[in-house]
């Protein structure tokens, strides 16, 4: 089945915020070789709806504005998104802007390697320990620790577009 990129129009089908052929062009811009090596329909394709779908699930009740259609089926395009760069006004209410393009490509080349190890971007999470002794080596966690992954990298980049701007950013800046 074919890819269904969302084009600005809040289509009711979309499926991912980036095409296969932008991913490629982004991820081997910035050095990230593993992803050319994924064949598109077993693992880049589902990759990116992987990763289309984590940013719904993490990002949805966060992001500014409002969807732009009640029929769409993605969070974006989104109307009411302020910019923050300076400049004033808001986003245009029919784009997907470039950082949340880039975001879902990074998650979807995560999403891959996660899939290559049995994993996914959201596995179960089970009971966090805090110390740990297998032989001589022993590891002990820090009180109240997350035992889930969070990708700074995508908070980074989605930061302009999330309502309170920056306490992602400045929370896992600290830890």
């Amino acid at each position: 089945m074919s890819l269904i990129v969302e084009d600005g129009t809040g289509l009711p089908t979309a499926e991912s915020y980036i095409s296969v052929a932008n991913a490629d062009a982004y991820l081997a811009g910035v050095g990230e070789t593993a992803w050319a090596d994924y064949d598109v329909a077993e693992v880049k394709e589902p990759a990116l709806r992987n990763a289309t779908e984590y940013l719904g699930q993490v990002y949805r009740t966060r992001w500014q504005g409002s969807r732009s259609s009640l029929d769409q089926m993605l969070d974006w395009p989104r109307s009411g998104v302020a910019k923050r760069d300076g400049y004033g006004g808001t986003y245009e209410a029919n784009i997907v802007p470039v950082e949340v393009q880039r975001a879902c490509a990074k998650l979807a080349l995560k999403a891959a390697a996660a899939k290559a190890a049995g994993s996914s971007l959201a596995p179960d999470i089970g009971r966090l320990a805090s110390r740990e002794k297998v032989g001589p080596l022993e590891v002990q966690y820090a009180e109240g620790g997350v035992a889930y992954t969070r990708y700074r990298e995508v908070d980074m980049l989605l930061e302009p577009f999330l309502s309170g701007g920056g306490s992602i950013c400045v929370l896992l800046q600290r830890q």
